[in-house]
């Protein structure tokens, strides 16, 4: 789908009923999802979305993406099959790092909605099945969580070359000193 394949909210809202089989309402400026069965949804930053999608795509996991004006900057928000019995961590690990899971009966506005800053848009169709909520949650975090920095190689001691002039007690520096005046 492009930004144009749909020119009204109740022409999309025709083709998700039908077509995904989601339950959507649409106005003349949007068209709305509520979370829940058959669909929820993580939604973040634009740089953090980048990321995520490519690691999705290496994994051939790849699903649903759109994109959003947001009050900082674009959102992309990914639609996944709803999570099942996974822990509750990591839904609040997912908030911590800025990640919105949009679940339980929270709105969803689909393309092509008009927000403050522009339209929504696909990056990716909603044409297959949903990824596993799973599935991406943990391709977000393992993103987002700091990682230690690996440790710096060891390294040999120092030891000075008594013959490299530069080196040792006895070292001629050929480049004076700034602010000193070599004898002429």
């Amino acid at each position: 789908m492009s930004r144009t394949t749909f020119t009204t909210p109740h022409a999309a809202a025709t083709y998700y009923r039908q077509a995904c089989g989601w339950s959507v309402e649409a106005t003349a400026e949007a068209v709305h999802l509520r979370a829940g069965e058959p669909v929820e949804a993580l939604r973040m930053p634009v740089m953090a979305g980048v990321c995520v999608r490519d690691a999705l795509r290496r994994s051939g996991a790849d699903g649903p993406l759109f994109v959003a004006p947001g009050r900082f900057g674009p959102l992309w928000t990914f639609l996944v099959r709803p999570r099942r019995s996974d822990p509750d961590e990591i839904a609040t690990d997912l908030t911590e790092h800025g990640v919105e899971y949009l679940h339980a009966g929270r709105p969803v506005e689909l393309p092509p909605t008009n927000q403050p800053g522009g339209r929504s848009h696909w990056l990716t169709a909603a044409t297959g099945p949903l990824p596993e909520y799973l599935t991406l949650a943990a391709a977000a975090l393992d993103i987002l969580r700091p990682r230690p920095l690996p440790p710096l190689p060891e390294t040999a001691p120092h030891t000075e070359d008594p013959q490299n002039p530069l080196q040792g007690p006895n070292r001629t520096n050929p480049a004076p000193e700034v602010g000193t005046v070599r004898p002429g």
